[in-house]
């Protein structure tokens, strides 16, 4: 096996391709490549003739590890046995995307993802609620090559809004931006330097496990005191066909 004859996914899991981390040792025969989350390397990956094998690793220390007779296999049967509510990585991943602001972040367990992907492992939905002079700016995002990872696709939605003396029901447009669970932060941190989320809480996004339904989606929010409604719900389609991730 030569060092020509090596490519490696550009993110395992939650972490994305550190940058010129690639090694091949000739002495062993072995390419490795390491995958960062938040600047911390989290995922050391190494392919050989013989087999393949990843290591998830937290604060310095392996939390698990996987080998198999490709980095594909490694990869699926690694995280297939990971439950996410159990895994430090996550909760980080979690609390970096909420403190980008007024990002709502369902949590997720492995039964919220019936198939596991290799190398994403994980793929989530952004969904964006948006008023009207926001959609302009949605539809400029199908152009950007930054999304590309991301399959964004509008959509209409209904919003229906309990305030304490009625119930408001509205149509609104719904964007939406499948991707790996790697890239949401930045995809993220992108949305928000465009302004197409809004300050207004019932707008702000929400960021779910995808899903691979047919039939609507309701989902529903409950306020606080600090807002003039009781509770929102918006209903939508999961996931267009025709950009189910490969």
């Amino acid at each position: 096996m030569t060092d020509s004859t090596i490519s490696f996914p550009k993110y395992i899991g939650y972490g994305l391709q550190e940058k010129d981390s690639y090694q091949f040792n000739p002495d062993t025969g072995i390419h490795s490549c390491r995958y960062h989350f938040n600047g911390t390397t989290i995922i050391e990956a190494e392919i050989s003739e013989q087999n393949a094998s990843i290591r998830e690793i937290y604060k310095g220390a392996v939390r698990g590890s996987a080998t198999d007779v490709t980095l594909e296999k490694a990869v699926i049967n690694y995280y297939s046995d990971q439950e996410c509510l159990t895994n430090p990585i996550y909760f980080e991943w979690v609390k970096q995307i909420i403190d980008i602001g007024n990002i709502y972040v369902e949590m997720f367990n492995r039964l919220d993802f019936p198939m596991i992907f290799f190398s994403t492992v994980y793929f989530t939905t952004i969904h964006i609620p948006l008023k009207p002079e926001k959609e302009i700016i949605a539809r400029k995002i199908f152009t950007d090559i930054d999304y590309d990872y991301c399959n964004p696709w509008v959509q209409q939605a209904t919003m229906e809004t309990e305030y304490y003396d009625k119930t408001v029901e509205e149509k609104i447009s719904f964007l939406s931006l499948t991707s790996p669970i790697a890239y949401v932060p930045y995809a993220l941190k992108k949305l928000v330097s465009t302004g197409v989320i809004d300050d207004e809480k019932r707008y702000r996004a929400v960021v779910t496990a995808t899903e691979f339904y047919h039939s609507g989606r309701k989902r529903k929010f409950l306020g606080n005191d600090d807002d003039n409604w009781m509770a929102y719900s918006i209903e939508y389609q999961p996931l267009k066909p025709s950009i189910i991730p490969k």
